[in-house]
């Protein structure tokens, strides 16, 4: 009865030891999936932007200022943007030998502002209303060039949220540096102004108080509206005069008394051609 017992209890026990080695490789096969699949696209929704995690929640590692360490180069001039034109982007860092990234571009309501296109080693994903490029490969690679299209109209200042992964290498999750960082972009206004020659329309623009009036004269119908906007292109007033035919018009509305004193810029668009003028409210 002795013996018997003792037989018993040494299977269990061989038992107990298989099941724990099993567990094991289970647990260190699961981590090795985990780890390939984030080193090419990896999860949505982490790149440090308002209601976002950052790439920590796939990586345990520490959380970190991206200014000095990751480079962000944007070739609109002056860091500025003209609605639907496309530009480049190149995001980059030295050292590790495995490195990842994740991007979007949000306006000042934080909504999802132009679209981008991905390059080389990088690929894109739309969650929650937003869009992303982050990279589709990790391994030897630290830089990233892609383009990134302006959206149609002026949505004001674009900001390009970003988190770079930099890995230890050392074959899980744990150590890695998350560097966090944005950059903020603001629309060329500028380049709305045309000379009055280029658009079948004579245009004047008065303020008295905070009634704006416009007369213009048109050399052919047109549909008309006019956008005021501030300094950092914030559209703050919107009015639509529809289509108008040929002839001389007169159109006065007055300004939202909310409005702050400043500069504030007037465009008047003529069948989408923008005629731009600068006014100050006291």
């Amino acid at each position: 009865m002795k013996r018997q017992y003792s037989i018993i209890f040494l299977s269990v026990l061989a038992i107990g030891v298989f099941s724990d080695a099993a567990i094991k490789e289970r647990v260190e096969t699961f981590d090795d999936y985990e780890l390939e699949d984030n080193s090419s696209n990896p999860p949505l929704g982490n790149t440090g932007a308002p209601g976002e995690s950052s790439c920590v929640s796939c990586h345990s590692g520490s959380t970190l200022p991206a200014a000095g360490v990751v480079e962000f180069e944007f070739d609109g001039m002056n860091a500025q943007y003209v609605p639907g034109q496309t530009y480049s982007i190149v995001i980059s860092s030295s050292g590790n030998a495995k490195n990842g990234f994740q991007m979007t571009a949000l306006d000042g309501t934080n909504n999802a502002a132009g679209t981008f296109t991905a390059g080389t080693g990088s690929s894109l994903g739309t969650a929650n209303g937003r869009r992303y490029i982050r990279h589709s490969t990790s391994n030897n690679t630290s830089s990233w060039s892609f383009q990134w299209t302006a959206p149609n109209t002026n949505q004001g200042n674009v900001t390009f949220y970003y988190s770079y992964a930099k890995a230890n290498g050392a074959g899980g999750n744990s150590g890695d540096q998350i560097y966090l960082g944005n950059t903020t972009i603001q629309p060329d206004i500028a380049s709305g102004i045309h000379e009055l020659t280029e658009i079948p329309v004579s245009f004047e623009l008065t303020v008295l108080h905070r009634e704006i009036t416009l007369s213009y004269s048109l050399q052919e119908s047109a549909n008309m509206y006019v956008c005021i906007q501030d300094l950092s292109g914030k559209q703050m007033a919107f009015q639509n005069f529809g289509k108008h035919d040929k002839g001389v018009f007169k159109t006065s509305f007055m300004l939202d008394h909310q409005l702050i004193s400043g500069i504030y810029f007037v465009t008047l668009f003529v069948n989408n051609q923008p005629i731009t003028s600068k006014i100050h409210l006291p």
